[in-house]
């Protein structure tokens, strides 16, 4: 499992943030690459009374604890895939005994 790096936090975006009330939540969601990602951060202070700034710390703290799918799918394009060293359509249609 790969996580996000400091040096991913300049190709995140913030694309939707908002608190709701009903559950005392802040609900924040990030995109990187192609993923979307949801935030939901739980007793943290409503929007009348928050500090400047301990909002974005605890996003990025956050963020740095997730699996970055976009760095996974650039290590599995990465990895050779081994070649068949037999004829696999000589094998379709055939019982397992004949092969």
């Amino acid at each position: 499992m790969v996580l996000f790096t400091q040096n991913d936090l300049k190709d995140i975006t913030i694309t939707d943030i908002k608190y709701v009330q009903e559950t005392s939540a802040w609900e924040v969601t990030i995109n990187h690459d192609i993923d979307n990602y949801r935030l939901r951060i739980f007793d943290f202070p409503s929007p009348d009374v928050i500090e400047e700034g301990v909002l974005n710390n605890e996003i990025i703290r956050l963020i740095l604890t997730i699996e970055n799918k976009a760095e996974e799918r650039r290590i599995e394009n990465s990895i050779p895939q081994p070649q068949p060293n037999i004829d696999i359509d000589s094998l379709i249609g055939k019982s397992l005994n004949q092969i």
